[in-house]
């Protein structure tokens, strides 16, 4: 069955939790314009993590509105439940967050197909995630930092979920190719996947999953919101590789 990925509308993709989680409203859009350090300037690491926000953001603007004019085509979601949420409230601990997530995956039926935020418990590269989501009936979007969503197709025959993840990697590297000096993502911290409470709650085991958070049954795609989880200890910026930068006699 094809899914719909709705766009967002959060504010800026800032690393904290007093913005406005990421909505998945059909009819949002993020936006946010990249900003582009002086070539005057070093490359210090405030310049590097304004980098890797404009650049999400961007990527996040064109990669669902292109998306959403496909699956338009194909499928449209019933009218659904609207304030369903997935990930990390504003205001809320990792900790708080960690048990809120594990009272919900406990609560998972285990025959029952339920959404779910898959966090990572750090930084993946694509082979890595597809590792620990390639039994997963259906991952719907990859999570890249503080940046929206990303929605995901489901592998072709012949394909793995590693070979989806690195298709969309390799799309952001693409589209940010014509931008300019900017950080390019090269690995993703969390999907949003569907399949039933028994399935996730194994997945819950793995050394490389931090949480999975679960919604009701009737939660329906296009219809609920996704907040990303501040993992402790983790750079959320470390999801993208520094551009290189050219001596100043070169420029």
């Amino acid at each position: 069955m094809s899914d719909r990925f709705g766009t967002t509308s959060g504010r800026d993709f800032e690393a904290t939790h007093d913005a406005e989680p990421y909505s998945l409203d059909p009819e949002g859009q993020a936006s946010r314009r990249p900003q582009t350090p002086s070539r005057e300037q070093p490359f210090g690491p405030g310049t590097r993590r304004r980098l890797v926000l404009g650049s999400l953001a961007v990527l996040a603007a064109l990669g669902v509105v292109v998306y959403a004019l496909v699956e338009a085509l194909a499928w449209s979601p019933a009218p659904g439940r609207n304030g369903d949420m997935l990930g990390q409230d504003s205001g809320e601990s990792y900790l708080q967050y960690q048990q809120r997530a594990a009272e919900s995956l406990a609560g998972a039926p285990a025959d029952e197909d339920v959404y779910a935020l898959i966090t990572f418990a750090r930084p993946l590269e694509a082979a890595e995630a597809g590792v620990e989501t390639e039994h997963l009936d259906r991952v719907n979007a990859m999570v890249v930092g503080m940046a929206a969503p990303y929605p995901l197709p489901e592998p072709v025959a012949g394909a793995t979920r590693a070979d989806v993840y690195t298709a969309q990697l390799g799309m952001i590297a693409r589209q940010l190719s014509g931008i300019g000096d900017v950080p390019v993502p090269y690995q993703l911290t969390a999907v949003v996947a569907r399949d039933d409470g028994e399935t996730l709650r194994a997945l819950a085991h793995a050394e490389r999953v931090a949480t999975v958070e679960t919604l009701p049954p009737d939660a329906a795609w296009g219809w609920f919101g996704v907040s990303p989880v501040e993992v402790p200890g983790i750079d959320q910026m470390a999801v993208a590789v520094p551009p290189v930068r050219q001596p100043a006699s070169a420029r």
